[in-house]
């Protein structure tokens, strides 16, 4: 591989397809990988220009190029571990688990440190039906990292596989459903609700719908304080209040002595839905609804429980919520959790938030 220095046209071009892979222009990125990788650069840079072009690759669906491209990558830097993981995300969604397991295993003994080499590797060992070595993976990194929310995830879904049951797993234990007090500056409940509503939908920083996760169909404000300051600074009294009243009754370590949050809305229409997912960067989420569609549709419940580790990996029984106006549910952000497509009219809007430790 060659060593030269990159130049500043190779960097502009790595810069460009990295900002096109932010604004999910794929096809725009792997153009610009591919130029920069056609002129020289230097080790690191080739091996992040590979690394880029294999996740473009397989976000068009050129999932055997994305192969070939990583194994292109580890034959340039083979002592380097990135390349390891991706090509083992890859073949374990092809469903090659066993080369997804030799993969992931390359990986983790380049970076032993790596709390996502390891969930990785538990992942692929869930779907291959070996829980115990996929407890064993996870614990490492629990051990290192006690609040990683996608190891807490795994370890608690595996130890429900092998032991048929898990009182870690009582939604009624995890899920609170709680009417918070009227935030002051407002009238009233339905005042603040609507204007909240109106505010976020009138917003101009919604994300474009390809762009949001696991969020299929909406649109996103992905920065809750850009809303007016007496909104924001409301909705962070009442989710951060919320958040203590959970832990007090819910969780035995207590409450923090320090807390902080992020939060976002999301804006849905019909048909518009969200996969499951968890909240990786959290310690406690919540969602708080200022507006549901209109009386007579349907769906749009939350539903806690199914994940998405693979059909073989056992769900927990699905436990389904029906939000309401002005309700606010608070969960473990390790917690699985997804929302049904509705039908009808008018708009579904939830204001997410993760709670963080800062103690």
């Amino acid at each position: 591989m060659s060593t030269a220095p990159s130049s500043a046209a190779a960097l502009h071009l790595l810069d460009q397809a990295a900002r096109f892979s932010r604004w999910g222009r794929p096809k725009a990125a792997i153009e610009a990988y591919r130029q920069a990788c056609a002129v020289p650069l230097d080790t690191n840079a080739r091996y992040g220009a590979l690394i880029g072009l294999a996740r473009s690759l397989d976000a068009i669906g050129e999932s055997e190029q994305a192969i070939a491209t990583c194994h292109d990558a580890i034959r340039h830097a083979p002592e380097l571990s990135p390349a390891y993981g991706v090509l083992a995300l890859l073949l374990m969604r092809k469903d090659r688990l066993d080369e997804a397991a030799l993969a992931a295993a390359d990986a983790c003994q380049r970076d032993d440190h790596s709390a996502a080499m390891h969930c990785l590797a538990a992942s692929i060992a869930l779907q291959r039906g070996r829980v115990d070595e996929a407890i064993d993976a996870v614990s490492i990194t629990l051990k290192r990292e006690p609040l990683n929310q996608r190891a807490q995830a795994i370890y608690v879904i595996a130890r429900a596989w092998r032991d048929g049951s898990s009182d870690e797993l009582d939604m009624t234990q995890l899920v609170s459903m709680n009417t918070p007090p009227l935030p002051a500056g407002f009238s009233s409940m339905d005042t603040f609700n609507q204007t909240l509503a109106n505010a976020i939908r009138e917003h101009g920083m919604h994300e474009p719908r390809d762009r949001n996760g696991p969020l299929v169909n909406g649109v996103r404000l992905h920065d809750l304080f850009a809303l007016p300051p007496a909104l924001a600074d409301a909705l962070r009294t009442m989710f951060l209040s919320e958040a203590r009243l959970y832990a007090s009754r819910f969780l035995h370590s207590g409450t923090p002595s320090r807390l902080a949050m992020r939060g976002w809305a999301n804006v849905m229409e019909a048909g518009a839905y969200e996969e499951p997912h968890i909240h990786e960067d959290g310690w406690l989420s919540g969602v708080y609804y200022p507006q549901l569609p209109e009386q007579g549709s349907t769906g749009g419940e939350i539903v806690f429980g199914p994940h998405d580790l693979g059909a073989r990996v056992p769900s927990p029984a699905p436990y389904q919520v029906s939000p309401a106006v002005g309700q606010m549910i608070l969960f473990p952000s390790w917690l699985y959790h997804s929302t049904r497509p509705f039908a009808g009219t008018g708009f579904r809007i939830s204001v997410a938030a993760d709670i963080l430790r800062s103690d």
